[in-house]
C-alpha cells in the first residue's frame, strides 16, 4: 500500500523504481491499473518536492485530466506546428516566465506517452535540458527525472509515418538515454483488473491486441450485438473510427428529441500581426472543433475541460434546461450551469495568436475512439460496419474499454480491421523477453 492506495506487485515494482530515482516506464494492456501507479508516483513527487516541481502531462486533453495534468502543447505553450528542437528551445528561451516555471521541474510524468511520436517527445525533452542549469544539461532531461505510462499496442499519434521525425516515441535515441541505461527501468503491469471478473474476455481481448486472435474470437465479439434490442443499443454509450461518422450520429440522435435546438457560438479571435497570421489563426481555431453547437434538454453531453473537482474532461452528462443567459447540466449528479471556457492557438514562435470561448461540451451520443482511450465505459456499442476503416490499435482500443462480453455490442468486425504496429508489436516482444 502506498499513500493509501492498494498496489499489486508490478505496480510495486514500478513504484520502487521511481523511489530509486530511476527514469521509469509503465507499460501494460488497457485495465491493468498504468493511471493507478501513475497517480500514486505523482502524489508522492507532489509530497517531496511541491506541486510546482512536478509536470504531468497527456497528449490529448481527456488522457491528461484522467492522471490531474495538461496536454503538452498547454504545459509548453507552444503550438501544434514541428519545428526543431533548437528553434523550439530558442522561442522557449525568450519568454522568462515559461522558463522559470520548467526550471523548478523535478519530476515529469507523461501518460499516454505512445500517443507522441519521437520527434514530439525528443522537442520536448529537448527543452527540459535546455533550460536547466549548466552543470544538469549534459543530462537527458537536465536531470529531471521522467516518468511514462502507456501500451504501445493501443492507437499512435495521427500523424505518424515512416520518416524518422515522425517515428514511434521508442525509437528516438532520447528515449534510449532515459530508459535504457542505468537511468532508467521498463516493467510490465501484469495484472488485469479490468477484466478480471471475465477471464474469456481479458483472454479474447489480449489475442486481439496481439493479433493472434482466431475466427471464433471475431465471431464471439460480432455475436454481441444479438445480445441487446435497438431501445438498449440507443441507451448505450456509442464508440466510432471518424469525426464524421460521430457527428452523423450525435445530430440523428438529436433530431429525435422534441423541443426546438438552441445555438451555442463560439466567439473567435484572430490576434496575428499580418493577414497571413490571421489566416493560419482561423484555421487552427477551426480545427479545435465545430464553432457552432447545437443541443437540446435531455441530450447527452461530454465535458472537453475539466468542470469541477469532480467532473473531470471526459465525463459524460446531460443537459437540464436551456436559457438565454446559459445551459445547465447534471454530471454524476452535479449541477453545473456551463461558462464559456477559453482555447488558445499558437504561431510558430510560441505566441498566442487565435482565441475561442466556447461551451466546453460536445454531443455525446456518440464520441471517437481517440477521445475514449484511456478511460472506462460500463457498456458500450461500437458498430463497425458504419466506418470500416481503423489504424493501428484501434479496435483494439475500442473493445477494452468495457469490464466483459455483457458489457459490449458490437458487429462488423472482421479481420481487415485488427490491425498493430509492426515496430511497436517488437518493442513489446522485447519487453515480455527482458
Amino acid at each position: 500500500m502506498v499513500s493509501g492506495v492498494v498496489l499489486d506487485l508490478y505496480q510495486e515494482e514500478s513504484f520502487a523504481h521511481y523511489r530509486a530515482g530511476k527514469n521509469v516506464g509503465i507499460f501494460s494492456p488497457a485495465g491493468c491499473g498504468k493511471s493507478v501507479v501513475l497517480r500514486a508516483i505523482i502524489n508522492d513527487a507532489v509530497a517531496c518536492h511541491g506541486q510546482d516541481a512536478v509536470g504531468v502531462l497527456s497528449w490529448y486533453g481527456a488522457a491528461a485530466d484522467l492522471v490531474g495534468g495538461q496536454t503538452v502543447h498547454s504545459f509548453f505553450l507552444c503550438s501544434t506546428h514541428l519545428s526543431s528542437p533548437k528553434q523550439m528551445l530558442s522561442e522557449t528561451l525568450q519568454r522568462p516566465a515559461l522558463v522559470a516555471k520548467l526550471r523548478k521541474i523535478r519530476v515529469l510524468a507523461i501518460d499516454e506517452i505512445f500517443t507522441l511520436s519521437a520527434a514530439w517527445f525528443r522537442v520536448f525533452l529537448r527543452i527540459i535540458r535546455g533550460v536547466s542549469s549548466s552543470d544538469m544539461q549534459m543530462q537527458p532531461a537536465g536531470g529531471v527525472q521522467v516518468i511514462v505510462a502507456g501500451d504501445p499496442m493501443q492507437t499512435l499519434p495521427v500523424d505518424l509515418s515512416s520518416r524518422p521525425s515522425d517515428a514511434v516515441v521508442f525509437s528516438s535515441l532520447t528515449w534510449r538515454s532515459l530508459f535504457l541505461s542505468w537511468r532508467g527501468s521498463m516493467g510490465i503491469l501484469r495484472g488485469n483488473h479490468r477484466q478480471a471478473a471475465d477471464q474469456q474476455y481479458a483472454a479474447t481481448l489480449e489475442r486481439l491486441r496481439l493479433v493472434r486472435h482466431e475466427p471464433a474470437d471475431i465471431h464471439a465479439i460480432n455475436d454481441t450485438w444479438n445480445n441487446f434490442t435497438d431501445e438498449q443499443r440507443l441507451k448505450m454509450p456509442q464508440l466510432r473510427a471518424l469525426n464524421t461518422s460521430v457527428d452523423t450520429y450525435n445530430n440523428e440522435q438529436m433530431q429525435l428529441l422534441p423541443g426546438e435546438a438552441m445555438a451555442f457560438d463560439a466567439a473567435d479571435r484572430a490576434m496575428g500581426v499580418t493577414d497571413e497570421d490571421n489566416a493560419k489563426a482561423r484555421e487552427q481555431l477551426r480545427r479545435l472543433g465545430p464553432s457552432r453547437l447545437l443541443i437540446k434538454e435531455q441530450a447527452p453531453v461530454i465535458a472537453t475541460r475539466r468542470l469541477s473537482k469532480t467532473v473531470p474532461t471526459g465525463t459524460v452528462g446531460v443537459v437540464l434546461a436551456l436559457t438565454a443567459s446559459g445551459c445547465m447540466c447534471s454530471f454524476k449528479g452535479e449541477r453545473i450551469t456551463l461558462q464559456r471556457k477559453e482555447w488558445v492557438v499558437y504561431n510558430d514562435s510560441g505566441r498566442v495568436f487565435g482565441q475561442r470561448l466556447h461551451l466546453p461540451v460536445l454531443l455525446a451520443w456518440a464520441v471517437t475512439i481517440h477521445r475514449a482511450q484511456g478511460s472506462e465505459l460500463d457498456s458500450v456499442c461500437i458498430d463497425l460496419t458504419k466506418d470500416q476503416w481503423a489504424c493501428d490499435g484501434l479496435v483494439y482500443t475500442a473493445l477494452s474499454r468495457v469490464r466483459s462480453f455483457g458489457s459490449l455490442c458490437v458487429p462488423g468486425l472482421n479481420d481487415r480491421l485488427i490491425k498493430t504496429n509492426v515496430a511497436c508489436m517488437a518493442f513489446w516482444c522485447g519487453l515480455c523477453d527482458r
